[in-house]
């Protein structure tokens, strides 16, 4: 995260906050895999063992709320208003690293600093995409996260969910496909899907 835009946080801004509470910030000294790369192998390794999909899901719905929680209770950097705080805006198992240390994030390219709801709105509607898309072998996990990460972290999601879709509708990263499955994304997280 180099970028010098206006009112974004850089690595440098961010890892002393971080390092005053105790998390890791940079993937530079640390080894592991990404949820996403564990979720993959759990998902084809287990099942239809002992330990079911919805278990490693729930699990990493968790720690994904916690680090939503934590990233929060930090003090914005540049921020003034009262419900500012420090938002990474692509929270999702793809960017958190699994070390012996603990749960790493990684990928700040999108931080900036907002209400916090808009952040775990943001998550909450990536997740939805992945579940949403058929085809996607991790689809049926997904949805299986959603409604555990949903569940963690309350009514949150819902009071920015407009503003996160309208801001992943204008990534110019997403395909068009991925585009055209916001609107069922977001009535997933509705649940008027």
């Amino acid at each position: 995260m180099t970028r010098g835009r206006p009112g974004w946080l850089t690595v440098a801004n961010i890892r002393p906050l971080w390092r005053r509470a105790g998390t890791p910030t940079s993937s530079s000294s640390t080894t592991g895999a990404s949820f996403a790369a564990t979720e993959k192998a759990e998902t084809w390794r287990l099942r239809p063992q002992s330990w079911p999909t919805w278990r490693v899901a729930t699990e990493t719905a968790t720690c994904l709320a916690d680090l939503h929680h934590r990233l929060h209770a930090l003090p914005p950097r540049l921020g003034e208003g009262e419900d500012d705080r420090i938002l990474h805006l692509d929270l999702h198992p793809e960017n958190v690293m699994l070390t012996s240390r603990g749960p790493v994030v990684i990928d700040w390219r999108n931080a900036t600093e907002g209400p916090a709801d808009l952040d775990v709105a943001l998550s909450a509607i990536i997740i939805a995409q992945v579940a949403v898309e058929e085809a996607h072998p991790l689809a049926s996990s997904a949805a299986t996260l959603l409604a555990a990460f949903v569940d963690r972290v309350g009514g949150r999601v819902l009071t920015t969910l407009d503003q996160a879709v309208a801001m992943r509708r204008s990534d110019p990263a997403l395909t068009s496909g991925e585009r055209e499955r916001l609107d069922a994304a977001a009535a997933l997280i509705t649940g008027r899907r």
